[in-house]
């Protein structure tokens, strides 16, 4: 880029723009207007009065060396004095060297310097050019070379004359001996990360021929000097790696070139946002023919830089900047694979929405030139602005190009709404080719069992199908039929193949089986994967079944011969619907083509037989009952088969004469099959797939309403008697826990049902059946209604001795649980003594259910297993029975009652299982137990939290989830404390619970920064960095409840030193999740030391926040803006130095810009104008 008519390489602006330059300045920066003398010149100004001189073989530094030695000249000290002249002052080239760096964490001042004077230093305090002087090193004592920021002199300064770099001995020391070699050490880590400029330097500097040993041989575009141009030594400079940069001279002592060259790239480099679109906006608004050379450099330039990308494509707009992009490279990104920058993301963006709809030709012939093949991220914008387009301002033959384009390189991240909106626009124009083209893509993907496609994404695709199936393809289907039947079924048959493969039995189809039926039932509201085209496959054939007979009939006919169940389904209910076919015809079809038996396509021909049989000739009639009158069931499926047999024959007998009571020869079928076998009786909804065995209560039940149609005695012997097989499980898809849960929900709709079923099995003494257990489940649920009467009904079967049994203690824990909470005064006057009964009397029974975990005891959720154990609730039940009693006490007990700890010390000493479970209730009591009977508590409780006791870990996890209160935290500090390193093991929900715990405790107990609850969680958790960002958010959640008053208290006690030490890397280094924490969770709720918390937050970089970020509307609910809005606007300021604002910002301008109205300070005025500015275009 040409500045100041000096040409800088894009790879050093853009080093200087990302912050990775180093100045290299040599003497002559200090030489000139400074007056300071050359190298070369210092060494004759030294030598002057000892008659001695330079010999031609003699170096600088030899010469200086040899006077050192012989006569014994001070070479030191004499130079310190020379270069520290009266009136000694920086000139300009030392400022705008300086100026080239802001000064801040993200752009720090990295200037190496080889001069001994401190003219940098001055500079830098003088004219605010800095608000922190940027820190000064000098030799020997030098920085690490790949992380320094400030001033360095590499060969020492004048302040230390002893430690100047001046004869060969000392450039020996510097930079050969193995010993010493402090220079070369720092140069080769510095040449090795940064990109360097060197300034006031000659290629035959003494200097030079040190310094250049320590480039690596291979820099690349890294390593750059200004030279003069009438300099004729370029070929040395490169020879060396350098790249000479040269500056327009009038002789070769004529520099002012160079100051100007420098003052430009300061400017350049320190020019505003707002600056930058005025001068980006004037080049991009023109044609890309018409700009100039340094034009086309600024916009190069721009092009590496976020802001300055979205300012340009805010003012470009002519096409030609297209080609102008392509030929620099900057397109290149979007033609291959891999993740695009975030100034490509911008570009591909704008390409897309200013040409893709009205220059095809243009674009088409960039994604030609690179092969069409698309970038993934590319792709999908493309796809989206041609899905998002406004309705006909796509012309359609340009839609069908960009369609045929996109579909033939889809990558695997797509959202499948922007393909229904894109074939709605196909179908809207008429392309229908392109509109197939896309329902290809997506059932490919609805099909794939691949794991490159998640199953939420599949999920997206049906349902956006679903929607595009009944607006776009239905309509047309005079266009589209015959294809997208073509299509559809291709992939039904791929789905079914590769579903083979994987299970390895032809006649199981599991999409069939998913589908109850092919017509179309309320049953598809909530569609399942495939159903779609199962839809679009039936709706294609009756449409040709209505308006192609032929062709329906071939599609039928191959769809019959198919291995797949689904398509032979498909075929049945075509052959159904089918208006020109007689019902002869169907039956004969179907007897050729089916086993009437077929379980698989079974539903399908009930319904055909079903419609067509009462319009059957005699002869069609009994060749239909003969097919079915010759059904044998499998003899090894049934003791019985003769019986499963008939039980068959009969329900399709049934099914017919439903269809057609007045068929004799259906009569006469099951009169038979009746004489021989009187256990078949009629049914309401006869089933062929089920045997006698298991009567289809699924079907006659159906849901919890349908049992609370008839009295619960009614139902009983049915509800006993369903066992239904797995063969039987399968074919229904109902279990017996199925019936179970229907009678649970149906005792809880209506309780007196439940009581009453209660009655029917007392009163046959159905005890043991397991309809009690889930009975009892539906008392236990708040929904259930229960009035005075039905609680006491139900407290009587409690106490039966009968239904306390294992299956049971779960059940009925619960509803003692459910019984004392919800009791008042008069309830638990007159209920707890047959509570407490049938509590101890169902312990015995609750300790013995087994404990189905097999996590290890390390790895468990024990508060949530002990609360689904019966051992967890009556824990429960009884620690609800202590604080009801407490209640009713008319003095303040000090201890628990005999009965109460009777119960307690029962959970205490049983070692296994359930009685850690129950003791994880107990101690998410600790805080009532301990405040009522702190002896017991003490003695019984507390060890449980020991590193060392067994019940550690459900210890700690139970408390987590009770009231941690300050009491119970002075009470385990040290338990607390001494368990961090062990609970690191514990699952991550209880893990982030114990931290939980620890940040509150910490939070009452703390003295300052450096107490031992801060060192020791950081000491244990070095090598979990995530635990740290755990606990700086249970920070933010704790502040968010603090007082302003609590909030300075915080802050003098330990969250300011504590803040403060973290920024120092005290006890570690911030990470960039805890800064987005922090900046976004702390600083406003910090409102009693806000100006406090600001400079410190302005202190940690300025990480990107969360894209849907709240904080700035936060921050306009709260006084902030009227009470601290200088502190405020810098804030802000400094958070949007970030490479990415949160998008909600863009939608929340009201906080920056009622900043503008309280006459803030010019410098933060323009500077939250800026920020206002990226906040626009972004």
């Amino acid at each position: 880029m040409k500045i100041k008519r000096v040409v800088f390489p894009e790879a050093l602006l853009n080093a200087l723009r990302d912050g990775r330059l180093v100045v290299f300045a040599g003497a002559g920066v200090s030489m000139g207007p400074a007056g300071l003398p050359s190298f070369r010149k210092l060494a004759e100004r030294v030598a002057e009065g000892t008659g001695e001189s330079i010999a031609a073989s003699e170096t600088d530094d030899q010469f200086l060396g040899r006077l050192e030695k012989d006569p014994g000249v001070k070479v030191h000290k004499r130079a310190a004095d020379i270069l520290q002249p009266d009136n000694l002052k920086p000139n300009a080239l030392h400022r705008n060297l300086l100026r080239l760096f802001q000064g801040t964490s993200s752009d720090p001042v990295r200037i190496v310097t080889t001069n001994f004077d401190c003219l940098f230093e001055q500079a830098a305090e003088t004219g605010g050019l800095f608000k922190n002087k940027p820190k000064v090193f000098e030799a020997p004592a030098l920085p690490l070379g790949s992380r320094f920021e400030g001033i360095v002199h590499l060969h020492g300064s004048v302040k230390e004359p002893e430690e100047m770099v001046l004869t060969h001995r000392d450039f020996g020391s510097a930079y050969l001996t193995e010993e010493d070699g402090w220079a070369r050490r720092f140069l080769v880590s510095l040449f090795a990360k940064y990109t360097v400029l060197f300034v006031g330097y000659s290629h035959s500097d003494t200097i030079m021929t040190y310094l250049t040993p320590s480039l690596p041989p291979d820099g690349g575009e890294k390593r750059f000097a200004l030279v003069g141009r009438k300099s004729n030594d370029l070929d040395r400079w490169r020879k060396m790696g350098i790249k000479p940069i040269r500056f327009p001279q009038e002789n070769r002592d004529d520099f002012t070139r160079l100051d100007e060259g420098v003052k430009g790239l300061a400017g350049f480099r320190r020019r505003r946002l707002l600056e930058w679109r005025e001068e980006i906006t004037r080049i991009a608004a023109q044609e890309p023919l018409n700009i100039n050379d340094e034009d086309s450099d600024t916009i190069n330039y721009a092009l590496g830089s976020l802001d300055l990308t979205r300012l340009f494509v805010n003012a470009a707009e002519s096409l030609e900047w297209i080609a102008w992009l392509d030929d620099r490279r900057h397109l290149k990104r979007f033609f291959a694979e891999g993740n695009l920058k975030e100034q490509d993301k911008i570009l591909s963006k704008w390409l897309a929405n200013q040409f893709i709809r009205n220059h095809f030709n243009q674009l088409r012939s960039v994604t030609s030139k690179h092969g069409r093949r698309l970038n993934g991220y590319f792709w999908n914008i493309l796809l989206q602005e041609l899905a998002l387009a406004e309705e006909n301002t796509v012309d359609p033959k340009t839609l069908s190009r960009w369609v045929h384009i996109l579909m033939n390189h889809v990558p695997v991240d797509v959202d499948g709404y922007f393909f229904f909106k894109l074939m709605k626009h196909c179908a809207r124009a008429g392309e229908f080719q392109s509109l197939l083209q896309v329902y290809d893509t997506i059932t490919v993907r609805i099909v794939s069992f691949s794991s490159d496609f998640k199953q939420s994404e599949i999920d997206s695709l049906d349902n956006t199908m679903r929607e595009f199936w009944n607006t776009c393809l239905k309509p047309n289907f005079q266009h589209i039929a015959h294809t997208l039947l073509e299509r559809t079924t291709m992939r039904l048959e791929k789905r079914y193949a590769m579903a083979w493969e994987e299970e390895g039995n032809r006649g199981m189809d599991y999409d069939s089986s998913f589908r109850e039926a092919i017509e179309y039932r309320d049953q598809d509201e909530e569609p399942n994967g495939i159903d779609l085209l199962i839809d679009v496959t039936r709706d294609c054939l009756e449409w040709l079944a209505r308006n192609d007979s032929d062709t329906a009939k071939l599609w039928c006919d191959r769809f019959a011969g198919a291995n797949a169940p689904l398509l032979r389904r498909l075929a049945v209910h075509t052959v159904r619907i089918r208006q020109n076919w007689s019902a002869n015809q169907k039956i004969t079809w179907l007897l050729e083509k089916f086993d009437v038996y077929e379980i698989m396509t079974l539903d399908e021909i009930l319904r055909m037989v079903a419609d067509v049989y009462p319009q059957a000739s005699s002869q069609q009639r009994q060749e239909l009952v003969q097919a079915i009158s010759q059904y044998q069931a499998p003899s090894e499926t049934s003791d019985n088969s003769s019986v499963q047999s008939a039980y068959r024959q009969f329900n399709w007998f049934q099914w017919l004469h439903r269809s057609d009571p007045d068929c004799s020869l259906l009569k006469a079928a099951l009169d038979r099959i009746q004489s021989q076998y009187p256990q078949c009786q009629s049914r309401e909804s006869p089933d062929v797939n089920y045997s006698y065995s298991a009567v289809n209560l699924s079907e006659s039940l159906g849901y919890a309403e349908k049992l609370l149609t008839k009295p619960a005695s009614e139902w009983l012997p049915d509800l006993l008697g369903y066992q239904p097989s797995q063969e039987e499980e399968r074919l229904s898809g109902q279990s017996r826990g199925d019936l179970l849960l229907k009678v649970c929900n149906a005792a809880e709709r209506n309780p007196s049902w439940g009581l009453d079923l209660a009655d029917a099995m007392a009163a046959q003494s159905e005890w043991g059946s397991d309809l009690w257990e889930w009975v009892i489940y539906a008392w236990e649920r708040e929904k259930t209604d229960l009035d005075q009467d039905s609680k006491r009904r139900i407290l009587a079967y409690l106490r039966t001795n009968e239904l306390h049994q294992k299956r049971n203690a779960r059940a009925i824990a619960g509803v003692l649980n459910r019984l004392i909470q919800n009791s008042d005064a008069a309830d638990f006057t007159e209920w707890p003594d047959p509570l407490h009964k049938i509590a101890i009397a169902i312990h015995p029974h609750a300790v013995t259910v087994e404990d189905k975990s097999t996590k290890d005891p390390q790895d468990r959720d024990w508060f949530q297993d002990a609360i689904n154990h019966p051992s967890g609730k009556l824990a429960e039940f009884w620690c609800h029975s202590i604080s009801h009693w407490y209640r009713q006490q008319t003095e303040t007990p000090q201890e628990l009652s005999p009965e109460h700890r009777r119960a307690l010390d029962t959970i205490i000493e049983d070692h296994g299982i359930p009685g850690k479970l129950g003791r994880t209730i107990l101690v998410s009591w600790l805080h009532s137990l301990n405040y009522l009977d702190s002896t017991w508590t003490e003695n019984h409780l507390l060890p449980l939290f020991d590193a060392q006791h067994e019940d550690f870990p459900c210890a700690w996890d139970g408390l987590s989830w009770g009231h941690f209160s300050l009491e119970i935290a002075e009470l385990l500090q040290d338990k607390l404390i001494d368990a961090l390193q062990q609970a690191l093991d514990f699952p991550e929900n209880s893990l982030e619970r114990f931290i939980k715990l620890y940040v509150i405790a910490m939070s009452y107990l703390i003295n300052d920064a450096k107490d031992k609850w801060i060192c020791k969680f950081f000491r244990h958790t070095q090598k979990k960095p995530e635990l740290r960002h755990k606990f700086t958010m249970q920070i933010s959640h704790l502040l968010r409840n603090l007082d302003e008053n609590s909030q300075r208290e915080w802050w003098k006690v330990w969250l300011k030193d504590y803040w403060n030490n973290r920024l120092q890397g005290i006890p570690s280094p911030l990470e960039n999740a805890e800064i987005s924490i922090m900046l976004e969770k702390w600083v406003i709720h910090l409102q009693g030391v806000f100006p406090e918390a600001v400079s410190t937050a302005v202190q940690m970089n300025p990480v990107n926040l969360e894209k849907c970020s709240r904080l700035l509307h936060h921050i306009d609910q709260s006084n902030l803006i009227d009470c601290h809005p200088n502190d405020l606007a810098r804030f802000l300021i400094h958070l949007g130095k970030s490479d990415h604002l949160p998008l909600s910002w863009k939608h929340s301008p009201n906080v920056p810009r009622k900043l503008l109205k309280k006459g803030l300070p010019e410098e933060l005025d323009q500077e939250l104008r800026e920020l206002i500015l990226k906040i626009e275009i972004t």
